[in-house]
């Protein structure tokens, strides 16, 4: 009887201890788990879009910024392919080449007109918004931008573009093109507007590079370059637990 005592008194000190141990390392982890205000939390996250658009913009605004860039790169519209691979077939590359090439220099053209735009969206960003971004999925951020700043970019964007490709004379010869083949009977009708075409290609290329961005800050500690996001995506790192 008194060992069977003693083999219970053993088992519940060492349960006890390890419920101290275990209260006190969750007491610890919480010490330890960044604080973060309501008002921090609204201008880590701004800064963390700030940084992120002003470097895919910077990128992509570069002269052949998406022209060599594979990931972005506007290439030869599909509806019109045939034409490009009789061209080629022809041994005039030239053309097509020098094509592709103004059509994604529009596009780096157009793209610096997104920083103004990004920044208002930042500015109107509700601390709600914040925290459903932070604590969101690895693109949150990107389909924010995209749900605040989509129609505001394709105008801004278009007269862009189009001031590059008449400026060569891309648009009105790829116009005439679409539209005699838009007669032929039986086939399908395709769009002729090409800087609607290189608009949204522009957008599609400008959206990849910020959520690029935003995963290299949201899994990159190294990405986040100042104390206010270190803190930020400390915090959030920390409820995701």
């Amino acid at each position: 009887m008194k060992k069977a005592i003693i083999i219970l008194l053993v088992i519940t000190t060492i349960s006890a201890c390890d419920i101290f141990q275990q209260v006190a390392k969750t007491a610890t982890d919480s010490m330890n788990e960044p604080s973060l205000s309501t008002s921090e939390m609204a201008e880590g996250l701004k800064s963390a879009l700030a940084v992120g658009t002003d470097n895919s913009v910077k990128l992509l605004n570069a002269e052949n910024g998406f022209l060599n860039d594979n990931t972005v790169k506007i290439p030869f519209p599909q509806e019109i392919i045939k034409v490009k691979e009789k061209l080629e077939a022809a041994g005039l590359s030239d053309l097509t080449n020098k094509f592709v090439s103004e059509l994604n220099k529009g596009a780096s053209v157009a793209v610096k007109e997104a920083l103004p735009i990004f920044k208002q969206a930042i500015t109107d960003m509700t601390i709600d918004d914040a925290k459903n971004i932070l604590l969101g999925e690895k693109n949150a951020a990107t389909t924010y931008f995209k749900s605040k700043t989509k129609s505001k970019l394709y105008t801004s964007f278009k007269p862009k573009v189009t001031t590059v490709l008449e400026n060569y004379g891309i648009n009105t010869a790829y116009t005439k093109m679409m539209e005699a083949y838009n007669k032929i009977p039986l086939v399908t009708p395709q769009n002729t507007d090409l800087p609607d075409y290189v608009t949204n290609k522009a957008m599609d290329g400008l959206f990849l590079k910020i959520t690029l961005e935003e995963a290299k800050i949201r899994e990159n500690i190294n990405s986040r370059v100042n104390d206010i996001l270190k803190k930020v995506f400390a915090w959030a790192d920390s409820q995701k637990k």
